[in-house]
Parts: C-alpha cells; structure tokens; sequence
C-alpha cells in the first residue's frame, strides 16, 4: 500500500457516499489510521499533504477549495476524479 493508494481510497469514498467536502487534516490523519489498519505508517501527515497536493496536479482528482472563515484549516469540495 502507498500513500497514494490510501489517499485514492479516502477520495472514492467520499464520492461514491456523496460526502463533497473534507479537510486537508482529513487527509493528514490518514497517516495515523495507515498505522491502526496497516500495522505501520505509510507516511508522515506532511507526506500526505504532498501526495495529495501532487493528486491535485496531476488531475487525478479535481478538487477547489471551500472558503471558510471559522477555521484555518483548508476546506475542500470534490468536484471529481480519475481513480
């Protein structure tokens, strides 16, 4: 399992449970629940971040982000992806 393949898991849910938004934390905690599931960390939250980052880039996922004044987390809507 790589990180990538962990973050794609997250994404799929998300869209096939009409879930549209996360929050970049969502996909950092995903470190620690990789070692709950996977009896190891497939990587560091920042690790994540810039795989989910690269996701982004790439087009594998199409994603915006959410304009939120109530939290300094970045708020994320799905609009999409190519998993």
């Amino acid at each position: 399992m790589k990180v990538k393949d962990h973050i794609a898991i997250f994404i799929k849910y998300h869209w096939n449970n009409n879930i549209a938004t996360f929050k970049t934390r969502q996909i950092q905690e995903l470190s620690y629940r990789g070692e709950d599931k996977y009896g190891y960390r497939l990587g560091s939250p920042d690790t994540y971040t810039r795989e989910f980052r690269s996701m982004k880039e790439n087009g594998l996922i199409s994603v915006r982000p959410v304009r939120n004044t109530t939290t300094k987390d970045n708020t994320w809507y799905l609009e999409g992806h190519s998993l």
